[in-house]
């Protein structure tokens, strides 16, 4: 996580002195639980990544940790849209699209392509899933957050890049590495605050709270 800088004032610096030994134990204790090992090379990754692959690479180990947290609090709702106590009513959407697809007389290998799609269909997504678990941890998100979220997508998938993307890319870099170390911070038990250095003036907010739109 971000150490304070000589730019703060000593009474502002949470991750400093006896707290950031706290916070040192704190990871240490929940090194297994975060699989710290993956995160740590994947946080480097991403500080070193080009400009235009930050979101991507920050993105990638927000979705590792979300990884790590699901092995280590399993929870087979989670993933499911239909929850496990009307497990009857997912089997009957499945076994109606399969009739359904039946009678289509589609060619072997195309049915075989929507027989995995009906098979999964109970699964959420990505999105659904990052959802769930910030609301686990007790993490709100904003219209900053899903927007950063969105270039990191674009920038995995290839997006050609402009030359006017670059400051909004920036912007939403720093929004998805407050996320990561708000989740890290939140999962090791680490401490309640963070440094919110997206917005001027580096205010240390709660880790509940996303960083205010109006600030931005």
């Amino acid at each position: 996580m971000r150490s304070a800088t000589s730019s703060w004032k000593p009474s502002q610096s949470a991750y400093s002195g006896a707290n950031g030994r706290t916070i040192a134990a704190a990871l240490y204790e929940h090194y297994d639980e975060m699989n710290f090992d993956a995160l740590s090379w994947a946080y480097w990754h991403a500080i070193c990544a080009p400009m235009h692959m930050k979101p991507a690479h920050f993105g990638s180990a927000i979705e590792g940790l979300q990884e790590a947290y699901c092995k280590a609090h399993p929870d087979k709702n989670r993933k499911r849209l239909i929850k496990d106590k009307d497990k009857d009513k997912a089997k009957a959407l499945r076994d109606r699209l399969n009739a359904a697809l039946l009678g289509l007389e589609l060619d072997e290998e195309l049915a075989a392509v929507f027989e995995r799609k009906i098979s999964n269909l109970n699964e959420v997504s990505g999105a659904v899933l990052s959802a769930r678990i910030l609301v686990e941890l007790g993490l709100d998100v904003g219209p900053a957050d899903e927007a950063a979220w969105a270039r990191r997508n674009q920038a995995a998938h290839g997006k050609p890049r402009r030359s006017e993307d670059t400051i909004p890319t920036m912007r939403d870099t720093k929004l998805l590495r407050l996320l990561l170390n708000r989740m890290v911070l939140k999962i090791a038990r680490a401490s309640p605050t963070y440094f919110d250095d997206y917005t001027s003036g580096h205010a240390v907010r709660p880790l509940s709270q996303c960083v205010p739109i109006s600030e931005n």
